[in-house]
């Protein structure tokens, strides 16, 4: 075959249904109410998420136990205890260890502790610090930026941006078949620009200089974000949940400080959090977008954290691919991206090209040609089992040379 199917599990369904479970519910009800959203809520509803997540998983590790599963828990850990001291005393008087060596064991092993706390602690500030300024710039300037050049310009970034932090944070490697699908993609996009610059007579130079400059930052951002946040779950063992928790509080805090500070003291025109409340937003809207949030970002983490940063990028092409779609069938001005007929017929060839090459970038599609195969994980998981069972052969004729040779020997002696 030329063309096959990576090492899939189940838990590529995500990537595949989270594009709808986002686009759908945006066009459903974000149209009906946007009077209520401003930067500020869309930042919160994020940050809030967030934080329910880690609240939803703190609620189930320590709420649902029982209280004899805790004490069942507690004796055997009593118990562990005691015989790991006892075997300590033991071990220690066997050896004649003075007491000075031992405390000092302790205050080493409670310094490397404080260190990996203090360390800890770093990452995550660093991560909500780019998480925050990611979420404001992208929220705050989004209405101002052209549509199409966005829809050309975030892929490109995010791949370029996730490769190269990828690199430099977790030893990523760019092997034949991840450079075909960056040309490619950046084949696709060029095109798409090059169109957009063509049959729009809005678009000129200061849109797209603007246009790249707002996606730069935020995309860069959010990648940065996303790679430390995969070291971070790579290097410690909070995992997912506690981990956003700690993202959404850190960012949650400031946030609802200023916009306390904001309202009371009228910054500008403000128009923040509780405006927006007070403005009478449903109660059900607003329990839909902290559902929608805690789904939607959990599955990203999700996401990152048994795959890799990368396939992000798989969630971004798919959502702008149903985005124009979905903008072919709700008529609206202020969300659609209206294309002319050249641009509808690119657009139909292209973005399955690009599409294609991202899922072939992480992956998903393995093209059996010009050795693009050769360095995917499949084709080398392949090559180890391969190399095994050869070892295995190997190994088994050597025994039966040694087993024949140990014959003739006891035959030359016997002789």
């Amino acid at each position: 075959m030329i063309i096959q199917f990576g090492i899939l599990n189940y838990k590529h369904l995500m990537i595949l249904l989270l594009p709808f479970f986002r686009e759908i519910p945006n066009y459903i009800l974000f149209n009906k109410y946007r009077q209520y959203y401003n930067p500020f809520f869309f930042a919160f509803n994020d940050f809030l998420g967030l934080t329910f997540c880690g609240a939803i998983y703190l609620i189930f590790k320590y709420l649902i136990k029982t209280e004899e599963k805790k004490e069942e828990k507690k004796e055997e850990k009593k118990k562990q205890k005691k015989t790991e001291l006892d075997n300590l005393i033991n071990y220690t008087k066997s050896l004649t260890i003075k007491e000075e060596i031992i405390q000092s064991i302790h205050n080493s092993q409670k310094k490397n502790l404080e260190k990996i706390n203090k360390n800890k602690y770093k990452y995550i500030l660093v991560i909500s610090a780019l998480q925050m300024c990611a979420v404001l710039i992208r929220n705050i300037f989004r209405e101002k930026i052209n549509k199409e050049l966005l829809l050309n310009i975030n892929v490109l970034m995010q791949i370029l941006f996730l490769t190269v932090f990828s690199i430099i944070f977790l030893s990523f490697s760019l092997y034949l078949h991840q450079y075909f699908s960056i040309i490619l993609i950046i084949l696709c996009t060029s095109i798409f620009l090059i169109e957009s610059i063509i049959y729009s007579k809005e678009i000129h130079f200061i849109n797209i200089l603007i246009s790249f400059l707002y996606s730069f930052s935020y995309e860069m951002l959010y990648c940065l974000s996303d790679v430390l946040g995969k070291k971070y779950l790579n290097l410690y063992l909070d995992g997912v949940y506690l981990f956003l928790f700690k993202i959404g509080i850190t960012c949650l805090i400031p946030l609802l400080i200023y916009d306390i500070i904001a309202y009371f003291f009228e910054f500008g025109n403000y128009h923040g959090i509780i405006k927006t409340f007070i403005s009478g937003i449903p109660f059900w809207l607003l329990l839909f977008n902290i559902m929608f949030c805690i789904i939607f970002e959990l599955f990203i983490w999700l996401i990152i954290y048994y795959f890799s940063p990368c396939h992000f990028i798989i969630l971004e092409a798919l959502e702008d691919f149903l985005d124009i779609i979905f903008s072919f069938f709700v008529k609206d001005d202020d969300i659609n991206i209206n294309f002319n007929k050249e641009k509808n017929i690119s657009f139909c060839i292209l973005y399955p090209v690009l599409i294609f090459a991202v899922l072939v970038f992480n992956e998903i599609i393995i093209l059996n040609f010009c050795r693009l195969n050769y360095n995917t994980k499949l084709y080398i998981s392949n090559r180890e089992k391969i190399d095994q069972i050869l070892g295995e052969i190997v190994q088994n004729y050597e025994d039966d040379d040694e087993d024949e040779d140990d014959y003739e020997d006891k035959e030359k002696k016997f002789y």
